[in-house]
């Protein structure tokens, strides 16, 4: 009997030192910053740019352009993804891997996509500053044979991986208009 009495107050200090730490493993998890359970904001900026049929023919090739710039320079440049999704004309989203289909490939830009790439340089030379002394980059994305008739508008699903966190991609739908290219 003298056994259940010492081993009853013990049993009481063990669940109450339990429940102590219970508390305090709450109220330290709470208080972690957001930032390491997850990103809601890229550590860039990315906008869209241009979105133009460069097939003259049938119309079913795209090239879309977006510019991204630092929101910190130690964080520039992010690394490029291979992984869009996209939907024509309102049509089912398609899934793509950059790279691995034939219809969809990426290219990066600087300031000296003159010299590069003429017709991306006639595409973005009126809508970025090209003379901008900050670090930014144009991401040209090729589409090739989308669909069997013209295409008007067209949606995107895109993000960039982080530079110091290659784990961390937020993605960012992008809807617009397609323009038609004319040389």
């Amino acid at each position: 009997m003298s056994t259940n009495k010492t081993r009853y107050p013990i049993a009481i200090k063990l669940r109450y030192s339990l429940m102590r730490f219970s508390v305090l493993l709450l109220i330290l998890w709470g208080s972690l910053p957001t930032s390491t359970w997850a990103q809601d904001a890229p550590s860039y900026n990315m906008r869209f740019v241009t979105a133009n049929v460069i097939d003259t023919v049938d119309g079913k090739d795209v090239i879309v352009f977006f510019h991204v710039s630092a929101a910190k320079a130690k964080d520039f440049p992010p690394v490029v993804s291979m992984r869009v999704m996209y939907s024509v004309d309102g049509s089912e989203v398609t899934k793509a891997s950059i790279g691995r289909t034939d219809n969809v490939s990426i290219i990066a830009f600087d300031r000296g996509i003159e010299g590069k790439s003429k017709l991306g340089y006639s595409l973005v030379k009126d809508k970025v500053d090209l003379n901008d002394k900050a670090d930014f980059m144009l991401l040209a994305i090729f589409f090739k044979d989308l669909t069997r008739k013209p295409i008007s508008d067209m949606a995107i699903t895109y993000g960039l991986w982080e530079k110091r966190n290659t784990e961390v991609r937020v993605e960012k739908e992008y809807k617009f208009h397609v323009e038609n290219y004319v040389p």
